[in-house]
């Protein structure tokens, strides 16, 4: 449950941040699964009929699934799409990179979501005013002269 509000928090961040700034979709990603990999495979090398080293590679592949993304502009939730991959590969030999790479695939839908889903409000918050601070009013005609504390009259 808490995850859920994680990615609400994530989707009204990042429709605030585009509604202050049309044209610049974000991507949030709602979910996500890795598969890793692992394969060790020895290549041995012979020389006349003899062995003369056996090489030690291994091969390690990680693979990170966006299941689903939601893509929010303009303050909306205006896409969802699936199937984005991050493929890893890694090739070792005694533990030394031999080579290594990775590629970001797009395998999967875009689902449009015609004009969207606000998911905060779409005008900017005003700037709240400063409240002036309470003056009372001042009376009208002639007044008595201010009573003055017990301690600071004159005695007679």
């Amino acid at each position: 449950m808490l995850q859920g509000w994680l990615k609400h928090r994530e989707l009204v961040d990042a429709a605030t941040r585009t509604r202050d700034v049309p044209g610049r979709p974000e991507d949030v990603i709602l979910v996500t699964h890795e598969v890793s990999y692992l394969h060790k495979f020895p290549v041995e090398v012979w020389v006349n009929g003899g062995l003369v080293v056996t090489l030690d590679f291994q091969l390690a592949l990680a693979l990170e699934l966006s299941g689903v993304v939601a893509v929010v502009d303009r303050g909306r939730l205006v896409a969802l799409r699936s199937g984005d991959v991050l493929a890893t590969a890694r090739v070792t030999l005694w533990d030394q990179d031999v080579a290594n790479g990775k590629r970001e695939l797009f395998a999967g839908v875009l689902l449009p979501l015609r004009e969207g889903f606000p998911l905060v409000s779409l005008r900017a918050p005003r700037p709240r005013r400063r409240r002036r601070p309470h003056r009372p009013r001042r009376p009208v005609g002639p007044q008595p002269p201010p009573r003055l504390p017990a301690r600071l009259r004159l005695r007679p």
